[in-house]
């Protein structure tokens, strides 16, 4: 014949549990649970930590070249801008000029200033093509 026996539950030293009634949420600590791992466990870990050092390395030197490249064409396309500029000054009757500052301004999101160069440059040659292209995308997104 079986006796009851009563057993007694003694709290695991690794793991704790908190009772929020009705949700249980369970936390460990890593030292605790570091400190009972095996070697093998701990080695792994340490791969895994090396080879996401590398990764966020890789990652990181990447969006550092893509800045790099950005404010690179930025200067570019601010250069060219500006001899646009001057040779709108020593030209200014000359539609192309409008239309390529105009151009420059737009790939450098100077919507206001691209619309006011476009504009001028369709005053000079009202069947410029390529200027009323540009002048619709400028009003597309200015909308």
């Amino acid at each position: 014949m079986k006796k009851n026996v009563e057993h007694k539950v003694l709290p695991n030293p690794v793991t704790k549990t908190l009772h929020i009634n009705p949700i249980k949420i369970r936390y460990t600590s890593i030292v605790r649970v570091l400190s009972h791992a095996r070697p093998g466990l701990l080695r792994l870990l340490l791969v895994y930590s090396m080879l996401l050092t590398v990764f966020l390395s890789i990652l990181l030197f990447y969006i550092w070249d893509q800045y790099e490249q950005y404010i690179q064409q930025k200067h570019v396309l601010t250069e060219r801008l500006l001899y646009w500029e001057e040779v709108i000054e020593t030209h200014a009757n000359y539609p192309d000029a409008y239309f390529n500052a105009a151009v420059y301004a737009y790939r450098l999101k100077e919507k206001e200033k691209a619309y006011t160069y476009i504009e001028k440059s369709l005053v000079l040659d009202p069947l410029f093509l390529e200027a009323k292209q540009l002048r619709g995308q400028i009003l597309a997104q200015r909308n």
